[in-house]
């Protein structure tokens, strides 16, 4: 992606606690309606449970942060939450994924009544 955000302006902005899967803000950041202090937690849950953090105008998932923070690289894949809690960010939750993987770690669907979970597609 053009214009991607660096690890370095990453951890200039924002900070990460692998234990918690929090980030914070070391930097005021925003509108004067609307202004982050250093030390307020970044971002805002999304209706599907996933955390959603602006930064410099482009919006970022925050477990994808997490493994750029962490790591230094963007990920290559998608990233999996290990215990299917979307908010979980903690850095021991969270792994890399293909997109067949990820799809196979959920939950059983509610009209499931075999009891078992379906089987994610593979390539032929």
């Amino acid at each position: 992606m053009r214009n991607e955000l660096t690890v370095e302006r990453l951890r200039e902005r924002l900070s990460y606690d692998p234990e918690s899967g929090i980030f914070t803000w070391r930097v005021a950041v925003g509108c004067a309606r609307c202004r982050r202090k250093p030390g307020d937690l970044a971002g805002r849950l999304l209706d599907r449970g996933y955390r959603q953090i602006k930064i410099e105008g482009r919006q970022y998932l925050a477990h994808r942060l997490a493994v750029h923070y962490m790591t230094g690289a963007w990920p290559e894949h998608e990233v999996d939450h290990r215990d299917l809690d979307k908010s979980n960010n903690r850095w021991d939750n969270l792994r890399a994924a293909t997109s067949s993987q990820n799809k196979s770690n959920t939950r059983r669907q509610r009209n499931n009544t075999s009891g078992f979970k379906a089987l994610a597609e593979t390539a032929a």
